[in-house]
Formats: C-alpha cells, sequence, structure tokens
C-alpha cells in the first residue's frame, strides 16, 4: 500500500501510537530527569538509507560508547550488521558514497606550526579541522580521506570534509575539493606554491587521490559536482574583492556571475532541471532567495520564501545535486518541496502531525523508504521509518529517550514591541508543570548574532525550563530569516537596540504577568555569551544574575584578534567590521563603550562565565580579560575552565562538559533566582 492510500487520519494513528509507545520508555520520573538525561549525546544520531533502500546506518551513542551502526533490511525485519567504535571522535554527520561506503565527517582542534596560510599569519593559532572517514560496510575498516599527514601536498587545508559527489560514477570512490600545491621545505618551515582549490577524485578505501578531475583558477573557491563530475565553481580574489561563478557546458567554463564585492552574499547551492542552470542563494530585492543564474545574464526568480522572509537553506537531491526544496521560518521551521511527490509525502505527515518540525532525512532512490525526522512541540525528536510500499510507519529511534513528553516544557511563538515600534520574533517556553505566572526568567538570546532561533527541540532551553524557569529566545534585530532591513538593524548595534530588543522582551512578559521582574537571569553562548555580560554591565538593575558562554567580552580586542588571524582583506573581518562596526561607521573607540570587560565596575549581579580552552571560535583570552576586569573591580563571578571543550562542547569527552555546564547552570540559577 503507497503512502498516498493513507488518509491524514489514519497517518496520525500510527504515528501517534508510536510516539504513545515511546512516552512509555522511562516513564514515572517522580522528579525532573536529571541533567545527565539532557547531557548525552543523542542516542541515534543522523540514520541514513543507503541508495538501494536495503541498508540503514546511524551514529548510535548509548551507554556512552560512540558508534557507527550498520544493518540491513530483509524477511520483514531489520538485522545489524556491523558496529564500528568510533572512540573519542567529534562526529559531525553521516551520509551514504554509492552502496559499499558510509561516510563520517569529523573534526579535532589543532594548531598550525610554521606557515603562511593565504595571506594571514597562522603559525601557532588553533583551527578546527575538518575531515572525513569512510567505513566500509563489508570490512569494518574505517579510512581517513586525503589524510594530509600522509600527503604534504594537502597540508594547508583546514576543510576536508566536503564530498562533492557522493554517488560519483567510479564505484568505490567520490569526487573531494582540496587545496593542493607543491611544497618545499626549508629548515623547520614549510613553503607552498602554486596553490589550488582542485577537485579530486579519492579511493574509499586507500583514502588517496586517485586523479585531479578539475585543476581550478588560483580564485576557485569551491565547485558543485553531480555524479558525472564538476558543474559549477566558485571563484573569490581577496585581493581584488573579485568574484565569480562559472558554469561548466562540455569541458570549458562561462561566467554566469561576475561582480565586485568585499563580502560575497551569494552561494551556489546545486542546479535547477539541468547542470548548466545553477542554482543561487542570494541577497536581493531586500531577502535571502534562490535564484537560476540564466544564459541571458540574468538572475530569475527560482523560490522567494513568503512575507518577506528569508530562505534559510536549500534542499538538494542527495543523487543528483538538484534544487528540489527549500526551508524557510516563520513561526517554526518550514520546508518547500519542488518535486510533487516529496511535496506529497511532507504534507500529509505534517498534516498528521500539526504543530511538528518534520523533515524528509533521507531516502533511497527508488523513494520507498524514508527515514523521517519528527520533533513534535511537546517532546525530543524521534526518527521514523516510512516503508511505502509495505504502507508502514515506524520509528526507529528517539534522539532522548529518557526525556518523556511530561517533562518537555512547551515551546510557543510569540512577537512583541521593542521600544522604537520594531517587533521581534521570539520562543518561549515554560516549565513542563506548574501556573505560569510570576515565574523566574531566563533570557536565552541566540549566537551568532546574524542567526536565528527557529524553536525546535533544544536540550539546553528545555533543561533550564525543567528546572521550573521560563525561557525567553528572543530573535533580536540583527538576526537573520527575517529579510535584509531587520538583519542590517543590527548592524552597529551590540549593546544598544540588539541589547534593548532583550530587555524589552523581559518587560513584555512581566506586563503579561508571566515573569517576575525580581527574578530574572540572562545566559547565552557566543554572541549570546556578550548579551549575558553586556546585560549585567549594561543593565544592571534589570538581572538577578548573568551566565555567559563563551563571551566575547572586548570588541576591540576581538577584531584585533580576527584581522591578526584572517587578515585585514579577508570575508571573515569583513564581517565583523559590518557586524559591529556597522560597516566602518563606528571606530574602535565606539564599541569599546560596550565592551563588557571595559564596564566591570557596573556590574551588580553575579557572573558565572563557562569557556572551553580549544574553542576557535572565540578565543578563551575574551574571559580572561572579563575575569581580569572582575577581579579588579571585585565584584562576584565565577569561572569555569572547560578543559579540551570546542565552541560546541563537543571537544574531550563531550558527555562529560555538558554535565559540566548543567550543573554548573542548575546550581547557579538555583542560588540566584530562587
Amino acid at each position: 500500500m503507497k503512502l498516498n492510500q493513507f488518509s491524514a487520519a489514519a497517518l496520525a494513528a500510527v504515528t501517534l501510537g508510536v510516539l504513545t509507545a515511546l512516552a512509555g520508555v522511562g516513564a514515572g520520573f517522580a522528579q525532573a530527569p536529571p541533567p545527565e538525561a539532557y547531557a548525552r549525546n543523542p542516542e541515534m544520531r543522523f540514520p541514513r538509507i543507503s541508495p538501494d533502500g536495503t541498508k540503514l546506518a546511524w551514529i548510535d551513542n548509548r551507554d556512552g560508547q560512540q558508534t557507527a551502526i550498520i544493518g540491513r533490511f530483509g524477511d520483514g525485519a531489520f538485522a545489524i550488521e556491523k558496529r564500528i567504535g568510533l572512540n573519542q571522535l567529534k562526529t559531525r554527520g553521516l551520509r551514504w558514497a554509492g552502496e559499499t561506503h558510509v561516510l563520517i565527517t569529523t573534526s579535532d582542534t589543532r594548531e598550525f606550526k610554521d606557515t603562511h596560510l593565504f595571506n594571514f599569519r597562522s603559525a601557532g593559532r588553533t583551527f578546527e579541522f575538518f575531515r572525513t572517514h569512510a567505513i566500509n560496510i563489508d570490512t569494518a575498516g574505517v579510512t581517513l580521506l586525503l589524510d594530509s599527514d600522509k600527503d604534504r601536498t594537502l597540508w594547508v587545508n583546514i576543510n576536508l570534509a566536503t564530498i562533492s559527489s557522493p554517488h560519483y560514477k567510479k564505484p568505490g570512490h567520490v569526487l573531494m575539493p582540496a587545496y593542493v600545491g607543491n611544497t618545499s621545505q626549508t629548515g623547520s618551515r614549510l613553503a607552498d606554491t602554486d596553490v589550488r582549490r582542485q577537485l579530486l577524485e579519492v579511493n574509499l578505501d586507500t583514502g588517496r587521490r586517485t586523479n585531479n578531475v578539475e585543476r581550478g583558477d588560483p580564485t576557485t573557491s569551491y565547485y558543485i559536482a553531480d555524479s558525472e563530475g564538476p558543474v559549477a565553481q566558485v571563484r573569490y580574489d581577496d585581493a581584488s574583492d573579485h568574484f565569480m561563478v562559472l558554469k561548466r557546458t562540455g569541458k570549458t567554463w562561462s561566467a554566469v556571475v561576475d561582480m565586485y564585492t568585499d563580502l560575497p552574499e551569494i552561494d551556489v547551492v546545486g542546479y535547477a532541471g539541468s547542470a548548466d542552470r545553477p542554482v543561487l542563494m542570494i541577497k536581493q530585492g531586500g531577502q535571502y532567495k534562490l535564484v537560476t543564474a540564466e544564459s541571458d545574464g540574468v538572475f530569475h526568480d527560482f523560490y522567494v520564501a513568503p512575507d518577506g522572509l528569508d530562505v534559510n537553506g536549500a534542499q538538494i537531491d542527495p543523487y543528483t545535486s538538484e534544487v528540489i526544496g527549500a526551508t524557510y521560518t516563520d513561526d517554526t521551521s518550514r520546508l518547500v518541496y519542488f518535486d510533487d511527490e516529496l511535496q506529497g509525502i511532507y504534507s500529509q505527515i505534517h498534516e498528521a502531525l500539526p504543530g511538528s518540525v518534520i523533515t524528509l532525512a533521507s531516502w533511497d532512490r527508488a523513494r520507498n523508504r524514508f527515514v523521517i525526522n519528527v520533533e513534535p512541540s511537546d517532546s525530543p525528536p524521534v526518527h521514523f521509518l516510512l516503508d511505502r510500499s509495505a504502507g508502514q510507519l515506524s520509528k526507529l529511534g528517539a534522539e532522548y529517550p529518557e526525556l518523556t513528553p511530561e517533562w518537555v516544557g512547551a515551546t510557543r511563538y510569540l512577537t512583541y514591541d521593542a521600544r522604537d515600534g520594531m517587533s521581534i520574533p521570539a520562543y518561549l517556553t515554560l516549565p513542563p508543570t506548574g501556573a505560569a505566572t510570576n515565574l523566574p526568567l531566563v533570557v536565552l538570546p541566540h549566537g551568532g548574532p546574524e542567526s536565528q532561533t527557529t524553536g525546535d527541540f533544544n536540550w539546553l532551553s528545555q533543561f533550564v525550563a525543567s528546572r521550573g524557569y521560563a525561557v525567553l529566545q528572543p530573535n533580536f534585530r540583527g538576526s537573520s530569516g527575517y529579510g535584509e532591513a531587520f538583519a542590517h538593524a543590527g548592524y552597529g548595534q551590540w549593546g544598544k537596540a540588539m541589547q534593548n530588543d532583550l530587555s524589552d522582551g523581559v518587560q513584555h512578559l512581566v506586563d503579561q504577568g508571566i515573569a517576575d521582574p525580581a527574578r530574572v537571569c540572562i545566559f547565552g553562548w557566543s554572541y549570546g555569551g556578550y548579551a549575558a555580560l553586556a546585560g549585567a554591565t549594561l543593565t544592571p538593575d534589570l538581572y538577578r544574575c548573568a551566565i555567559a558562554g563563551a563571551p566575547v567580552s572586548d570588541l576591540p580586542a576581538m577584531i584585533a584578534h580576527e584581522e591578526q588571524r584572517y587578515g585585514k582583506d579577508g570575508a571573515t573581518v569583513a564581517y565583523w567590521t559590518r557586524n559591529i562596526l556597522d560597516g566602518g561607521r563606528l571606530t574602535s573607540g565606539d564599541v569599546a563603550n560596550v565592551s563588557p570587560a571595559r564596564l566591570a565596575d557596573n556590574v551588580q549581579a553575579p557572573i558565572l562565565i563557562l569557556h572551553g580552552t580549544n574553542d576557535t571560535v572565540v578565543p578563551y583570552a575574551q574571559t580572561e580579560l572579563m575575569e581580569n576586569a572582575l577581579k579588579r573591580a571585585g565584584k562576584p563571578h565565577k569561572v569555569v575552565t572547560l578543559d579540551f571543550a570546542d565552541h560546541w562542547l563537543t571537544g574531550g569527552t563531550p558527555e562529560t562538559v555538558k554535565l559540566t555546564v548543567l550543573q554548573e547552570v542548575e546550581t547557579f540559577l538555583d542560588a540566584n533566582l530562587n
């Protein structure tokens, strides 16, 4: 029985039956689940169907052991065939490469030695290096692809995790982009010459390149490829700000985009219908949209999100690189498929589970078996298997099986007016028990700052809510997703209008009778960590406490760090200049006035700072600056150093790091808000 023979009611009955069964697992907590239940890595991550639909792979995290699981469907049942230990690898993703291999994306924090990398000085500096490991499902052998320790021509690469063609026409091989150069050594110093971004054919069992498919231009930065080979490439020259997108016709390349910009806001994401019609995500007419680059030299709208919202990303067919869908966010995450068959499946499941965030995470070539991720509004994410030929929807696993629905706080979308009249979107998570009146409140601003809270399940906000606190997550001005004007409204507004948006959210909940004005704490990570420190220094009367994770504390010092790390002409520094300095209209002296490390004398409330020593996004030195300032001012504070932890709390032993964070947060909030 095909899916389209299900009625929405029948599908809902099947799905809700599965969710009900899931809710019984671990139910009956007399009190809120312990911090360990939130700190553990998701039990099932990245479940993916093989191209022929007969196999399933995922990363399993039971009992603190990280394992790649590979199994096979047969005779009406599923049998696990391989369990491959992944030790302490920091896993970032999983996908199939043909029928014979599974690819695991990983990262590790390491230091460059003595070299100059792409016009900026990198000697002695730490970066997060991204890599890909291939698992042969027959032998269970694990191979690191393009091992730069063995191939010295690859040593300049920070990212060797991109797979341009996972289902390449040559079995047992994939296409991968990499910077390749000629290296020489003088004493202890390595030098590179003629470094170019090339597209390499890589053997999945040896990890070595077998062919240079495309050599590229010295300014080539990335490629789009299908199973046959490269179809588009991007070139960007930092020195001249020259940006180009080229498409391939036969053996020749022709430019479809040719412009000058210091901060390219164009991405090639795939193609439409045929490989000679590249699809780009571009900021145009006040919002991010998907357009095609046609032979007439004009951008043609391909998909535009409603109501002036931004397209957040494109959905790509894993087998063809064709753009088949797009995502955007209004009151929740939305997904639109341009393919009628996929849209039909998505719509039917969405109709059966209103209020849930639905993702078609994986499917086979025949589009018979699908892995579907469901995030209900009142329970953690659950992975399902849809078998269309059998007419069955069954549970594969839950990410947090210990967190049963009765201990998941309801998250709802709201808007409120800032003091200047701008409407601010936000999400409010209430404690799972008790009345929603006069509650202690934790304001949880997101990082970025040009990013977005979407209201999906969040282990951190759910933990805080389970302890009896209301949690407000505002998408303050400067956030992405709501159009160009909304994002631009945050430029140069660190500690000013962006901070006011958080304060006005507190006032809104006080006016609604939800929040107790005498019991408010601010807690954030990265930019959110800056906002927490800014709350304690710029609006000290508003907050009873502040928790800052991996915080930026001194804006001029942060900009200087980025310039030294990436060079003054790069896109990274251009982003910080635009965001913090409003494109150069402000000076370092201006933003010094909103730098918390220089305002420690204003602090009234206790501050908790948490920061990992392997953070390559916000240097630990930013915490040291704040700590020293608080010591000099004699202000109450505590600094928790997370040894070997990175910016995403995935370094060291991830579950131990996250558990430390949650235990410190719980103790600190209890001491200051209860």
